[in-house]
């Protein structure tokens, strides 16, 4: 690995991180599962384990959203691009190493800062912690509920293109999109319920670990939507932009998802 990785600026260890982030490979915006294994000011590695439910077979120059909800000495990756891959047999994992692309401000106040091979959040937000938390997962309610709307507005807007006719397209709005969104609700309603019992929970830093599943969660907060699977349907350019900024709002419960991992992770 040290061969593939070309870093000459200091690397930062992660390996205190064992429970997995979502990322999301740009060209077609599918979702995926990895663990951060070390960050740089201009690099990141990362693996893709075997044993994570939702993995990808991530390629050299592919672009990556990280998501990530870490600041090392002034920077924050919101995404990369793989210069390298590798199998490594004894992480059992896909490895990539992925060079600065794009930064972006942390859009919450809760992050993460690497120093020292510690990885800390700043004793600010940590007396606010639990309306952070609370915080976090209502704007996954709200952020789903946008997606929720933008796919629904989409749905009377397929038919005027499509290429079916007035037959056939009720069949497919009823086998396809309206199943499409009837999951998405579905999603929102048991977050829902996830939020009701956490806001009247105490100490809910201490015992978030106890109170929240985070493979749940994250079955919760992944796309209901395939990108591939809606484009190959309707085959339209102007499909694939409204569906693209539907998959930038995914982004973002991605990036609020990594945050509530990592809370999880530091509660332990």
């Amino acid at each position: 690995m040290d061969i593939l990785d070309k870093r000459h600026e200091p690397r930062m260890l992660l390996d205190s991180i064992l429970l997995p982030f979502l990322g999301c490979r740009e060209d077609d915006h599918v979702s995926f599962q990895y663990l951060p294994l070390d960050i740089s000011t201009q690099g990141y590695r990362i693996a893709v384990p075997r044993w994570v439910v939702s993995r990808e077979r991530i390629q050299v120059n592919d672009l990556i959203t990280l998501n990530s909800p870490f600041r090392f000495q002034g920077h924050t990756f919101f995404q990369g691009r793989v210069i390298w891959t590798a199998w490594d047999e004894a992480l059992v994992s896909h490895i990539s190493g992925l060079i600065l692309e794009q930064e972006m401000p942390p859009t919450y106040p809760v992050y993460f800062s690497v120093q020292d091979s510690n990885i800390n959040l700043n004793p600010e937000q940590f007396a606010a912690i639990d309306n952070c938390i609370l915080d976090l997962f209502k704007d996954l309610i709200l952020l789903k509920r946008g997606v929720s709307i933008y796919f629904k507005h989409l749905i009377p807007y397929f038919s005027r293109i499509t290429g079916y006719s007035t037959k056939e397209y009720p069949h497919l709005k009823d086998l396809l999109l309206s199943d499409i969104q009837n999951n998405i609700m579905e999603h929102i309603d048991k977050l829902t319920q996830i939020f009701t019992g956490m806001q009247s929970s105490h100490n809910l830093y201490q015992y978030i670990a106890k109170s929240l599943d985070l493979e749940h969660l994250r079955g919760l907060v992944e796309s209901e939507i395939s990108l591939d699977l809606l484009l190959i349907t309707f085959e339209s350019e102007a499909v694939r932009q409204y569906l693209t900024a539907i998959k930038e709002l995914e982004n973002k419960l991605y990036a609020n998802y990594n945050n509530l991992g990592m809370i999880y992770i530091s509660s332990l």
